[in-house]
């Protein structure tokens, strides 16, 4: 359902009415709405303090989704569809936690892990079928660099041994490396 913009006669309507009726409307609305009840619940009863709690929590979906690799790969389709996946749980984490540093260590264990994992696999797959995979990697790399960059130097070194896990691994996948190069994407994470 598409989301309707309130006039600003509505709005100042609203401002009007008496805090209890206020109440009312926003404990009818508030449910329909899943993410916003997550973020309240975040900010007003857990005064934003289990940021920490709940990057572990998505940390062990990451390690328990890849725990069974290399034995149940499927193919690099397959791998696009965990990366996509796990990307949404890290997605919705930052939504509500707004957590900048927890977004990067998250993204950057989820493709140690798969890629790491598999990177047999994907070594010995057809160019074609690494494809999908590939973009999709070089699209995260390409977040995980935006990020970095948003951030302040000192906490580069936090995320230094992962990066340089990531680099070893994307080294031995030269298809990555090549579409990285011709969609102009800067592969070096920080030096």
């Amino acid at each position: 359902m598409p989301r309707t913009k309130l006039s600003d006669e509505l709005k100042e309507a609203i401002k009007t009415l008496p805090n209890k009726e206020k109440d009312k409307l926003l404990f009818r609305l508030l449910p329909k709405d899943q993410k916003l009840v997550h973020q309240l619940e975040f900010k007003l009863l857990e005064n934003e303090e289990t940021t920490e709690e709940r990057r572990e929590k998505i940390k062990e979906v990451i390690l328990e989704s890849c725990e069974n690799y290399p034995r149940q790969y499927h193919s690099p389709s397959y791998l696009v569809w965990n990366l996509k996946d796990l990307s949404g749980k890290i997605n919705y984490h930052t939504t509500i936690t707004k957590d900048k540093i927890g977004e990067i260590e998250l993204n950057l264990l989820m493709l140690n892990e798969v890629l790491g994992k598999n990177i047999v696999r994907i070594t010995s797959e057809d160019k074609w079928q690494v494809r999908k995979l590939a973009e999709y990697v070089v699209a995260r790399i390409k977040k995980i660099n935006t990020l970095l960059g948003k951030i302040h130097e000192d906490y580069h070194l936090e995320f230094e041994t992962d990066i340089d896990t990531l680099k070893e691994i994307i080294n031995k996948l030269p298809i990555f490396i090549k579409i990285a190069e011709d969609n102009d994407i800067d592969m070096t994470l920080i030096e």
